[in-house]
């Protein structure tokens, strides 16, 4: 477990420059989906749209939870719902990279699957960063506010659509407004290994089904 906290901040630092290992990260995000889940949502937690379940075990600083959809929508394959996965390495220090003080390393993994087939995937989408803190670069005399970060990668897939056209690029801010994978002048397509490998998208959603079915088993 260590050794994927280690790694998983390697690959946020990566995203910055527009790199991104995508089989790996599903293999480290693998290790924490195996965690234990909490018995109970974590409700100091503020999320819209889903619940969000504790998972624990993780390293210590490192924060791991579970998000389950509460609302369905519609796709053109069917009624959908998605489980996501969201780590935290925390107890990494804010860090000077590329001329902005950066917060600590993030991946969010977000996994669709039909209401009526749950345990096939037919979305992905995966976010790698570290967020500029700007307050924090002007403490150290940065103006953050000014010029171009920035700030991770994104991968998203249609599995039951589109499988063989993906959407990958670097995101970050413009003189500190956000800029979308689209917009932002980064790195579009991602560089380093993008050739996604299916098995490990349904090896993770298998274990957030595991973690689903025994949260609703706890209430």
């Amino acid at each position: 477990m260590a050794a994927a906290r280690h790694e998983i901040v390697r690959q946020c630092n990566a995203a910055l420059d527009g790199v991104l290992s995508l089989n790996d990260v599903l293999d480290y995000m693998l290790e924490f989906a195996s965690l234990e889940v909490a018995s109970a949502p974590d409700f100091d937690y503020e999320d819209d749209d889903a619940l969000a379940y504790n998972l624990i075990g993780a390293p210590s600083g490192t924060e791991a939870r579970m998000l389950v959809g509460l609302q369905p929508f519609e796709t053109d394959a069917g009624r959908a719902r998605y489980l996501q996965l969201e780590v935290d390495v925390a107890n990494v220090q804010d860090e000077l990279i590329q001329g902005a003080v950066r917060y600590s390393p993030r991946v969010d993994l977000n996994i669709a699957y039909l209401e009526s087939d749950p345990a096939v995937p037919i979305r992905l989408a995966v976010n790698v960063s570290r967020a500029v803190g700007f307050a924090a670069s002007r403490d150290v005399g940065i103006d953050a506010y000014q010029g171009r970060h920035t700030e991770g990668a994104y991968f998203w897939i249609d599995l039951k659509a589109d499988p063989l056209q993906p959407i990958s690029g670097t995101y970050g801010v413009v003189d500190a407004v956000p800029q979308s994978v689209k917009d932002f002048a980064g790195v579009s397509p991602l560089a380093g290994d993008i050739r996604l490998d299916s098995a490990r998208v349904k090896l993770v959603l298998e274990r957030l089904q595991s973690h689903f079915s025994k949260a609703r088993s706890l209430k």
